[in-house]
Order: structure tokens, then sequence, then C-alpha cells
């Protein structure tokens, strides 16, 4: 359940920032990802590598102030979440088009229950 819970997440980020006047860009992407510890014993940092990582930062530089996931995130999030089929889209780093949605984020569409979807997919 990572996706729906990375959603949800992403939609209470935004709701946060909001009552501070802080706008924000939110991308989300569903795929294998290495994460861990990288360097040394002087510098240790967490990273998380993989094409979905690098895809979640091009959804981010597309969102223009909204939250924007990948079909992945999409599939595996509709029956908790209302989505918006926003278009394909073309990102540096990919041969093929990505299509993107937006989860809508009222709170009264975002629910825990399963939510029908408006897209017809």
């Amino acid at each position: 359940d990572d996706p729906v819970r990375a959603v949800h997440a992403a939609i209470e980020i935004r709701r946060n920032l909001k009552t501070m006047s802080v706008q924000s860009c939110i991308g989300i992407a569903t795929g294998w990802t290495i994460c861990g510890l990288v360097g040394n014993d002087v510098r240790l940092e967490y990273t998380a590598v993989g094409s979905s990582v690098i895809l979640a930062a091009r959804l981010m530089q597309n969102a223009n102030c909204c939250v924007l996931v990948n079909h992945d995130t999409y599939k595996t999030s509709c029956g908790s979440a209302v989505f918006e089929k926003i278009c394909s889209i073309k990102v540096k780093g990919r041969d093929d088009k990505i299509q993107v949605y937006r989860p809508v984020e009222s709170e009264r569409r975002i629910t825990k229950k399963l939510a029908s979807v408006r897209d017809s997919d």
C-alpha cells in the first residue's frame, strides 16, 4: 500500500503547507528503487536511486503547484482516491510519453473507503 499512503501523504502535506501560504509541487512514481546509506565515516547520507526516483522528480518539475502521479501509482491508488487524468507528457530521459494523473485534493473526495474513479480507464 506504499503508493496509496504516498498519495494521501502528499495531499496532507499540501493541505498543511497551504495553511502557511507555501506553494508546493509533488511528483509520485511507483517502481523499483534502491535505498540505503551511501558514503563513509566522514560523510554518510541516506539516498534513493532508480528510474522511479528520477521519474518522480520529472513529475514534480511538471506539477505546477499540484500533485502529479504516474500510471502505476494511479492504478494502485485509484481505489482510495479520486484522480483526474491530465495528459501524456514527454519527460527527459524517457523515449515514451508518461500518462499523468492528479489526485483530487478535496477532503470530501479523498477517502479511506473505495471511491469511484472519474476516469473511465
